[in-house]
């Protein structure tokens, strides 16, 4: 039983790094909020949910209002300011 646990746990764990991983691998050729890497991505989705309007506050001043991607703990969001859209 605890074997079936700890396995359980492990695969768990291990989906949840290469999705990750997947996630912060974006090339999409719109710059990624955030410090690179893992805990760079974790911070920002983190932020994300914790403080949205600010988050895009400030993505908005440090991409000149220009697109930008924002990592969040489900997947990505992009923002395109309606200047560009409209």
């Amino acid at each position: 039983m605890l074997l079936q646990i700890l396995l359980v746990a492990a695969t768990l764990l291990a989906v949840l790094y290469f999705r990750l991983a997947r996630a912060i691998a974006y090339e999409g050729g719109v710059p990624r909020f955030g410090k690179p890497g893992m805990l760079g991505y974790i911070r920002a989705a983190l932020r994300w949910t914790l403080d949205a309007e600010g988050l895009i506050t400030e993505g908005r001043k440090q991409f000149n209002n220009g697109p930008f991607v924002i990592p969040m703990l489900v997947s990505h969001w992009c923002q395109i300011p309606s200047e560009i859209v409209g």
